[in-house]
This record gives structure tokens, sequence and C-alpha cells, in this order.
């Protein structure tokens, strides 16, 4: 039994496994488009100075209203920075080749939708900021971008106390701050 389907397969060789022969063709075509596009996958930040290693994310500037937002937006792109490793992130100006600056301009939070009673049950915050990074030894600004904005929506807490709502906007708040620096990290790696 066992030469009768070697037998069998060496009759039909590629035709007899794969069907026509079509699958093959289709497979070859796919791998080489992937090939001759010169697609490859990329860790980033390629076009920065590749002796830019250290940065120091500088305390951001808040010009809003909004108590501690500065630390959520700090937080998060200090985490981004960290979880992409392609710079080791210091704790003082003096020890970095570059420095990350970011100031928010303005946080507004606005009412999206209301319950039967006329409150507020989904919010919409918007922010902008603006981003610079700058190398350390030249005072030269390597990349910025001004105004970069950005809106979350989140659900508003159904219970009628201010620390309900503090906290769903809190959530809100850290969510948008991480969707921020995910963004701004790859616009920043990819010299956009």
């Amino acid at each position: 039994m066992k030469g009768r389907d070697l037998e069998k397969t060496e009759d039909h060789g590629l035709e007899g496994r794969c069907g026509s022969g079509w699958h093959f063709m289709v497979l070859a075509a796919v791998l080489s488009l992937v090939i001759s596009c010169g697609y490859t996958f990329s860790t980033g930040g390629e076009q920065i100075n590749p002796h830019i290693r250290k940065v120091y994310i500088a305390p951001f500037k808040n010009l809003t209203s909004e108590p501690y937002v500065e630390n959520y937006f700090r937080d998060a792109f200090i985490g981004e920075f960290v979880s992409n490793r392609r710079f080791e992130i210091v704790g003082r100006p003096d020890e970095a080749d570059a420095t990350f600056n970011c100031t928010i301009k303005s946080l507004i939070t606005s009412p999206l939708a209301y319950n039967a009673n006329g409150i507020a049950i989904q919010a919409n915050l918007n922010a902008t900021l603006s981003f610079d990074f700058v190398e350390n030894s030249t005072g030269n600004k390597i990349w910025q971008m001004a105004n970069y904005s950005i809106a979350q929506n989140y659900f508003v807490s159904s219970a009628e106390t201010l620390f309900s709502q503090d906290v769903t906007k809190q959530s809100g708040l850290i969510k948008l701050s991480y969707d921020t620096a995910e963004r701004v990290y790859r616009l920043l790696t990819t010299g956009f």
C-alpha cells in the first residue's frame, strides 16, 4: 500500500497535491510581490541620528484648568518611549542626548449624549498639545509638532456624585493620554 501511495504521488506530482497547481502559482505571485515591494518591519527612529540614545522627558507644561493632566500625559509618554526600546529614558537633562517637551494648550470637555432627564451620559475630551524633541548638545530641534489635536469619548457615571463623574473623566483622560503618546511617538519616529 505504501508503494501504491508513493506511486500515485509520483504520477501526479505537484498538481496531484495542490489540486490543479494554481495554489502554488498564487502563492508564488504573492511572495514575489511582497519581496519586490521591499516591505520590511521597522522599530522606528531610523531617521533620528543614531547617537541619540538617551532621552529626558521634561515635565509637561499644563496651560489648562484641569489639574494633574500633565502627569497623565507625561506618564503615558514615558511608558511609550520605554516600551518601544529605541531610546533609554533618563532622569535628568544633563544625562540625556535629547529632551522631549510637551505643552498641553487646551482641554475641552463637552457633553455628547443625554438621558431622558437631560443629564449627560457621554462626554468628549478634546486636547490640543504641542511637542518638540531637542538635541541637548546643539539645542537644535530634531522634530516638532504644534497644535496636535486629539479627542476621546467617555461615558459619564450614572451616579450623580461629583466623585463618580471625576473618576469616569479621569479614565477618559488616561485613555486620551495613552492614545496620544502612541500616535505622537509613531509620528516622531517616522519623521512626520
